[in-house]
This record gives structure tokens, C-alpha cells and sequence, in this order.
């Protein structure tokens, strides 16, 4: 199998995961994990490429740039919306009928 080919099996899996993987895990309702899922996916290539290659090419290294972002946005939602979760129930009765308006 030559370089070329094992780059493409190799992206092609990352898309596969990196859209998969995260759906599955927000419809289970984990909004942070799928965030780290979402980082794990996105240095896959990058690690492939340090561990069983010699190339020194920015190509993956630009795509972690590109990929990161999206995973890290749903971190910040997710923790967001944990910490909404935590502090509703010691709210009373009365402002949580106001806030919900």
C-alpha cells in the first residue's frame, strides 16, 4: 500500500468517526464528551503521521486547525449547559418560572 493510499484510508476514517462518533454521543445526550471524542478524532491524523511516517508535510497539521475548533465549541456548550443544570435546581420555584420566560 503506498503513502497516498494510506493517507486516504486514513482520512476517510477520521470523516467517518469525526461525524459519527459525536452524533451518536450527543443523542445520548454527553455534550462534553463528544468534544473529547471530537479532539481524540481530530489529532488522528497528526498522530499517524508523526508515528508511521517520516514526512514533515503541514498537510495534517493544518487540517487539526481546521477540525479543532468545532470539537472545542462543544466543550465550552457542554460545560455551559452542565453548569445550568447544576445551578437550576438550587434555584427556587419563583425564578425558575421567571427565567424560563
Amino acid at each position: 500500500m503506498s503513502g497516498a493510499d494510506q493517507s486516504l484510508a486514513i482520512m476517510l476514517i477520521t470523516g467517518a468517526l469525526y461525524f459519527s462518533v459525536p452524533l451518536w454521543l450527543l443523542y445520548k445526550g454527553w455534550p462534553i464528551r463528544v468534544g473529547l471524542a471530537g479532539v481524540a478524532i481530530s489529532l488522528l491524523p497528526l498522530t499517524w503521521q508523526v508515528t508511521f511516517t517520516d514526512s514533515e508535510a503541514l498537510g495534517f497539521g493544518l487540517l487539526l486547525i481546521v477540525m479543532l475548533p468545532l470539537p472545542l465549541l462543544t466543550i465550552a456548550v457542554g460545560l455551559v449547559w452542565a453548569v445550568v443544570r447544576a445551578v437550576r435546581p438550587i434555584l427556587p420555584r419563583s425564578q425558575q418560572s421567571e427565567a424560563a420566560e
